[in-house]
């Protein structure tokens, strides 16, 4: 068994309390850099399998995007305005020097169980989730891949974390199932 711990703070505790397996394994920090190429190279491949699309919304275009949203009451999320572009729309965008991110296609309608140690199940709509970035436009890994990346390099077959990261999980869930691989066991508690 291999467990992450995102906070030391975790782990201290539990050497504090004597857990014998919290003596052998260190944390590991919640900021590992990925490199850059898995990402991309990741990335890439979920664009190729037609999981994740190039989107080249600006910042002003989001930020009143979500103004919209909000002012409607709507839920302020991505609208997926990118993700049925022409070609000719994606290369008039790139000859004017647009720069793109790579955002995660997350499927429509249906269900998804979170499953956590502490928690139970729990269902939620994937109509509630929005396409997440994978990749920002400098080429920079969001969360959810690196944190995925990084499970796998490392084996880890146990998130443990903080419970304000529980949401998260669905994310990480999402992009493990993409990829066909096996996801860890997450385990989300209060640590003040």
């Amino acid at each position: 068994m291999r467990l992450r711990f995102e906070r030391s703070a975790l782990h201290d505790w539990l050497v504090s309390r004597g857990a014998p397996a919290a003596r052998a394994i260190a944390p590991v920090s919640s900021r590992i850099p990925i490199e850059r190429p898995e990402a991309r190279e990741t990335a890439f491949r979920l664009v190729r399998e037609g999981l994740a699309y190039a989107c080249y919304c600006t910042p002003t275009e989001l930020a009143a995007m979500r103004t919209h949203q909000e002012s409607h009451g709507r839920p302020m999320r991505y609208d997926r305005r990118c993700l049925s572009l022409y070609a000719e729309h994606r290369a008039d965008y790139e000859a004017a020097g647009r720069k793109s991110c790579v955002r995660f296609r997350v499927p429509e309608g249906g269900r998804m169980v979170l499953a956590d140690l502490l928690r139970g199940e729990v269902t939620i709509p994937l109509d509630d989730l929005e396409d997440f970035v994978l990749l920002d436009a400098e080429g920079r890994p969001g969360e959810a891949i690196g944190a995925v990346l990084d499970h796998a390099r490392n084996g880890v077959t146990h998130v443990v974390r903080d419970e304000d990261r529980w949401l998260q999980m669905s994310r990480e869930l999402l992009l493990y199932d993409a990829l066909g691989w096996q996801a860890p066991r997450y385990a989300h508690l209060r640590m003040d």
